[in-house]
């Protein structure tokens, strides 16, 4: 199986910026897609990772640290958002009180967690129990004081701890050790949409990957990036809810054609049929597809640019203008933040802490 031609020369900034580390081969097959297209996944914040047997997402140059401007702003935005939140809550107990200021923060794709204090915080012991880097403990400090300006006394805002000399939110730090790369590899592959983050696995990352019948992870898992980027698009036409009305419409369309045709009649592929975000990345991936020989094509020739035009036009057609769309001016919105728990379902990332 063949890529479609390259459009873009592999020394491109925006594959420089999306893909960390030396993979040739992911490099070429992200190539398939526009120019503008990559620039735009770039400006966005999009990374593809790699990793290998052994290692975590922890250990990945693509793991998400925060630049000093944006730490400065978030610190900024936390602390505004509790001081307007404060007075319009009507609690009964602490934990109502701290459950719904979580939910503001949370509500904004901010993590930075609460704490709770009796006396007068002593902050080396704050920062020994948030595990702060003894080289880091005066910004943490400094950080602190930012965060709980004009806080109600024994009312804690939690600086973020460290990694690699940035910093970064605990939940993100803990929660990268657990994405592994046998985790990756059960998966097939990964997009975090909340962490704007594809991962791959190596073994899966070479052209004619047998082992799981030639898809092409790295197109399909962009592809489910590039779904989310486009939700986000409200500045051009036909995008942001637009996109996805008619995405949801194309794919419910296919359901019932299916009820009577059957599945492999009317989806190239049963991956496409499983939800309406598969639907979406299947396609991006058929679109960017030319099988060439038939050796080794096992079960996807189907999902391809030929097969997808034969098998839905409309759908074609669609993927077809929004990889050729021009997004050069087109203003990128900030990712949309991770799903808040519902009210009464405890979120694991939202401890508070007791000093």
């Amino acid at each position: 199986m063949r890529i479609a031609p390259i459009k873009v020369p592999l020394s491109s900034r925006s594959l420089q910026n999306v893909v960390p580390g030396a993979y040739p081969q992911v490099e070429q097959d992200l190539a398939a897609f526009p120019e503008p297209v990559l620039d735009a996944l770039d400006r966005y914040g999009a990374r593809v990772a790699v990793l290998d047997d052994g290692e975590s997402l922890f250990d990945s140059p693509a793991l998400r640290t925060l630049s000093e401007q944006e730490y400065n702003a978030e610190k900024s935005q936390a602390n505004r958002i509790v001081r307007t939140a404060l007075p319009e809550i009507q609690a009964s107990s602490v934990e109502e009180l701290t459950d719904s200021l979580t939910r503001e923060l949370r509500k904004a794709g901010l993590d930075f967690h609460l704490g709770l204090s009796r006396e007068t915080p002593n902050l080396e012991q704050i920062a020994a129990r948030q595990n702060i880097p003894e080289e880091h403990f005066q910004d943490w400090v400094q950080s602190f004081h930012q965060l709980n300006k004009e806080l109600p006394e024994g009312l804690l805002l939690l600086p973020h701890t460290y990694h690699q000399g940035k910093p970064i939110p605990h939940n993100l730090l803990r929660n990268s050790k657990e994405v592994t790369a046998e985790f990756v590899e059960r998966s097939l592959g990964i997009n975090r949409a909340e962490d704007r983050l594809v991962l791959l696995h190596k073994k899966f990352t070479p052209e004619n990957a047998v082992e799981i019948g030639n898809y092409r992870l790295a197109i399909h898992e962009t592809g489910h990036a590039l779904d989310h980027l486009l939700d986000t698009m409200t500045g051009l036409p036909g995008l942001g809810a637009a996109h996805r009305a008619t995405v949801d419409a194309l794919y419910q369309k296919d359901l019932k054609k299916a009820e009577t045709a059957g599945v492999e009649a009317v989806f190239t592929s049963d991956r496409a049929s499983e939800d309406v975000r598969e639907y979406f990345a299947e396609a991006v991936e058929a679109y960017l597809t030319f099988p060439g020989s038939p050796e080794g094509e096992i079960f996807r020739t189907d999902n391809s640019h030929q097969g997808l035009k034969n098998r839905n036009g409309e759908l074609y057609d669609y993927i077809g203008m929004v990889l050729h769309q021009d997004y050069s001016k087109a203003v990128i919105p900030p990712p949309p933040p991770r799903p808040v728990h519902d009210p009464g379902i405890p979120d694991p990332d939202s401890q508070v802490y007791w000093f």
